[in-house]
């Protein structure tokens, strides 16, 4: 790649997204090991023969030194400020509001907190829609606090906001409707009430999350069943989508416009006002930039180099905001198009040769019409093939990294539902753009059949994927860590390499015979692992730690119904039970308590029974009745607390290093001493009252659809990564 736009942008991006992830540790190695190399080429002259080398080591640097200026005098300096303030706070609601989880969520631009004007971004949380429009300036009393997760960062928000009273206390002072991104909303709207107006519920939510990116308005089960078949990036705004709707402007507008650069200024303006509709989310950004270039070299009549404008595409995003990486979908959104600009051209001629085209000669006219349009369509599901494998070899180790799992069935659900999703997208937006113009307002019923429709068959199609055995695989073997190193190893040398399908080929079963032998070597081991399991029980909890010396039942709290089938859970993963623990007084924790003692011979049994008596099913060892907080040593390797609140037990579980909150149902977080709010993992099974105190970097809700749903509503500012029980049972090793 001896492009220097690309080689700059890509490299920023890279090292920005290392250092973001891995911490200031990772911005010093790098910064050291670049500033080295800087040296090295300007002390040599054999050095500078090159420009490309030193430009990759002098951005490397730029781009660790950009990041630790500003973590230590933007983001901390702006969370040291105003963390723990209350206080009245005026500002401009500058986006729609999202519903997440059964809750609003209100970005707000303040104008002064407190006595000091300041401009900054603030995420409020609010259970109920507030009466303001987008730009409308509010004042509000607002308690703030730290974001933890990472998707608000991504817009340059580092503080949440929630109501310090049971009513909120806000009023309207002025508005700002004369701004574009005021009009932008608008339209936004109106394209929403005429997608509401005039399709199902199922096909209005599909379709306001393909056409303007409106994804929470898909319900739990849909987007999880698009995550299970790994079509997910099918339903958000991206590339694919800016490609698609701007080449049909571009055709329209060449039908009203003959000369070039009338309608490629038009062209320039939709993509504008479109990623102004969506959002101006870091990917749309991105895909918005790369189609910008294209109509540029469209209008001096050169084509644009895909690098070049993938590389602009990354400073543009990064520039105002080097946090915009902790987007997981960006980071997605730019290795799979660079993947598929590197490959995709390479496995399509690769696959063409081996296909046998019908040759033009010797056909009458119709015959010959026909044979054009076979082999046509062969080259283009040959390149939707190519297109597909290639950006699946970067989201396999992506997804795996972030989320600990990964689609088996990817590559064929994306080639199946490439068509159905596309004209779904492009019939869509002929149905919002005819459906305010008088006249032509009579074919919207033709229109709406169609998306119904394809509606139908997509998410069928969908649900199919995703109900598939092993579609969706969870990876939480520790060998994974170094399998991806592997894989980032081999990738950067096939890219270095020439033949590049053979480089493929060769790389391909080097890294499935290691993950093959990585897979047995870690069920080996497993046998000497500290696993933490999650089970799947429906309506309550089931959490149970595992060691090479002893199985603890650290809770077991489930209707009747589902008693035995989590008991039978354990069966599969135990021989023994040598600990358990019952926390609640309820019903449903007796049952489940008496249940797991026909099973096993327990040796140990933590009972809080204040109302009842338990009679056990089996024989149970010693049987601790404690009336204030707890300490257990289960071994060398784990240490269980139990404090008692007023809201009930709380777990604390402190294992190889991991610590693990386990939550009773509705806990105020405010009862939770400090140094227990901030764990490695945090398990609950319904939202917590002030959930905003606490912090993780794992969720898990064990519960039904529910019920997460509603506990997932502060997902964004308390974790980076949620899972669900609903998804199927959660293993977590603890240490290897």
């Amino acid at each position: 790649m001896k492009r220097l736009i690309a080689q700059i942008g890509l490299t920023y991006l890279s090292v920005l997204s290392v250092v973001f992830y891995f911490g200031n540790i990772a911005a010093y190695v790098i910064g050291g090991v670049s500033l080295i190399f800087i040296l090295i080429f300007l002390a040599y002259e054999k050095c500078r023969k090159t420009i490309y080398l030193p430009v990759i080591a002098s951005v490397a640097l730029l781009a660790c030194v950009v990041n630790l200026t500003y973590t230590a005098f933007v983001y901390e300096k702006t969370v040291d400020k105003y963390e723990n303030f209350s206080g009245k706070v005026t500002a401009t609601l500058i986006e729609e509001p999202n519903n997440v989880y059964g809750t609003y969520q209100y970005m707000f631009k303040t104008k002064t907190l407190g006595d000091t004007k300041d401009s900054i971004k603030i995420l409020v949380i609010n259970d109920e829609l507030l009466a303001i429009e987008p730009f409308d300036v509010v004042e509000m009393e607002l308690e703030l606090y730290e974001i933890k997760g990472n998707s608000a960062l991504s817009k340059k928000c580092f503080l949440a906001g929630s109501f310090g009273f049971d009513e909120p206390m806000y009023k309207t002072v002025e508005s700002e409707h004369w701004r574009f991104r005021y009009h932008a909303i608008k339209l936004r709207q109106k394209i929403r009430s005429a997608l509401k107006e005039s399709l199902s519920d199922d096909a209005f939510s599909l379709c306001s999350a393909l056409l303007i990116g409106d994804k929470y308005a898909l319900s739990d089960e849909v987007r999880n069943n698009f995550n299970k078949a790994g079509v997910t990036h099918l339903i958000v705004v991206s590339g694919m989508h800016f490609s698609i709707l701007a080449s049909g402007f571009l055709l329209l507008s060449q039908r009203f416009w003959q000369k070039r650069h009338i309608f490629v200024v038009m062209c320039v303006l939709f993509i504008l006002l479109y990623m102004a509709v969506t959002g101006f989310s870091p990917s749309v950004i991105r895909s918005g930039v790369m189609l910008l270039v294209c109509c540029l070299g469209l209008s001096m009549a050169r084509e644009p180099f895909s690098e070049n404008s993938l590389g602009l595409a990354a400073i543009v995003v990064t520039i105002t905001n080097p946090y915009s990486v902790s987007d997981v979908g960006l980071i997605l959104s730019f290795a799979s198009t660079f993947s598929i600009i590197k490959f995709a051209p390479i496995l399509s001629a690769k696959f063409c040769s081996r296909i046998k085209f019908i040759k033009y000669k010797g056909y009458n006219k119709i015959t010959l019409w026909l044979s054009k349009k076979y082999n046509k369509a062969i080259r283009g599901l040959v390149g939707i093939i190519a297109m597909n494998i290639s950006a699946f070899i970067v989201s396999l180790p992506l997804s795996i990294a972030f989320f600990g799992a990964t689609s088996t069935v990817s590559i064929i659900s994306t080639f199946v539902l490439h068509l159905p999703i596309n004209l779904l997208l492009i019939i869509t937006f002929a149905l919002a753009l005819v459906y305010y113009i008088p006249v032509v307002t009579l074919i919207t019923p033709i229109l709406t059949l169609c998306i119904e429709l394809l509606t139908y068959i997509s998410l069928w199609l969908v649900n199919w994927f995703a109900s598939l055995p092993f579609s969706y695989v969870t990876v939480n073997n520790g060998f994974v860590y170094l399998w991806l190193i592997m894989y980032a190893v081999l990738f950067v040398m096939m890219l270095l390499c020439d033949n590049k399908i053979q480089a493929m080929k060769v790389c391909a079963l080097s890294l499935a015979m290691v993950f093959l032998a990585g897979y047995i070597t870690s069920g080996v081991l497993s046998l000497n692992t500290s696993k933490l399991n999650v089970l799947d029980v429906d309506d309550g909890t089931a959490v149970m730690y595992t060691d090479s010396d002893i199985s603890a039942v650290l809770k077991l709290d489930c209707n009747q119904s589902n008693n035995y089938l989590a008991v039978d859970k354990i069966e599969r993963m135990t021989n023994s039970v040598d600990f358990c623990s019952s926390v609640s007084d309820t019903t449903t924790s007796v049952n489940s308590l008496y249940a797991l003692t026909k099973a096993f011979a327990i040796s140990d049994v933590l009972l809080y029974d204040t109302r009842r008596s338990v009679e056990f099913g089996g024989k149970v060892g010693n049987v601790i009745t404690p009336s204030d907080d707890f300490t257990v040593e289960l071994n060398d390797n784990a240490r269980v607390n139990y404090l008692m609140t007023d809201d009930g037990y709380i777990i604390f579980l402190k294992a190889r290093g991991c610590t693990t909150l386990i939550l009773p149902p509705f806990i105020d977080a405010r009862n939770i001493p400090e140094n227990y709010r901030t764990a490695d993992y945090i398990i609950m099974n319904n939202n917590p009252i002030n959930s905003g105190l606490l912090s993780c970097d794992t969720l898990i809700v064990s519960n039904c659809d529910d019920h997460s749903s509603k506990i997932m509503k502060f997902t964004d500012v308390c974790c980076n990564r949620v899972l669900l029980t609903v998804d199927g049972d959660i293993e977590i090793v603890l240490e290897v």
